[in-house]
């Protein structure tokens, strides 16, 4: 246990004849004394029969070490391969052919590719945030707005064909676009739209 005596309680006449109080106060300084002792194990420096178990630990911790900076590795090498992706996605999705857009419940558009903006007519900064449906032809735009909420009670891929009135480019003629969707893409495409 421990190189050191226990303290003695103090003897004297004063512990003598000690009264069924005085006992409770003598019981009371041994629990003291006790706790005492068993701070004092839990506070020492470890003694000479520990250093095996020291060494185990230390080795545990380095492992542990270096089992954390090789997954702090591979985190760093799969969000690289993730930017890269990443990357690739924006530019087959920017410069595509086709026209791409996401909107939002209320057939606003969020998020166009470079394609929709010039099938529009306008800069895409221009567009974003307007309704989609604004494009297309009066006559049309109950069909496509049956079309839109359609899209919001499916995943399945729908399609609509309706005439795109780009109403804001004085030179730009009304054109026919056959849009394919799944939420939450509107895809205009080679084939699929032209000009008159």
């Amino acid at each position: 246990m421990s190189d050191l005596p226990a303290p003695a309680l103090p003897d004297g006449p004063d512990y003598d004849g000690l009264t069924p109080a005085s006992s409770a106060a003598r019981q009371a300084l041994q629990e003291l004394r006790d706790r005492a002792e068993r701070r004092r194990l839990v506070t020492q420096s470890p003694g000479a029969e520990t250093p095996a178990e020291m060494q185990r630990l230390v080795q545990e911790l380095q492992v542990h070490q270096i089992e954390l900076e090789m997954q702090y590795e591979e985190l760093l090498l799969a969000q690289a391969e993730a930017e890269t992706s990443r990357a690739q996605y924006l530019d087959l999705y920017e410069f595509a052919p086709v026209g791409y857009c996401t909107l939002d419940a209320g057939g606003t558009l969020r998020q166009l590719n470079l394609r929709t903006a010039q099938l529009l007519g306008q800069v895409r900064q221009q567009l974003q945030g307007r309704r989609l449906g604004l494009f297309v032809e009066p006559a049309r735009r109950t069909e496509f707005a049956t079309f839109l909420a359609r899209l919001l009670q499916t995943t399945d891929l729908d399609a609509c064909q309706t005439i795109i009135c780009p109403w804001f480019a004085p030179t730009a003629s009304p054109w026919s676009c056959a849009s394919k969707a799944r939420p939450p893409w509107v895809r205009w495409g080679p084939g699929r739209c032209g000009w008159p």
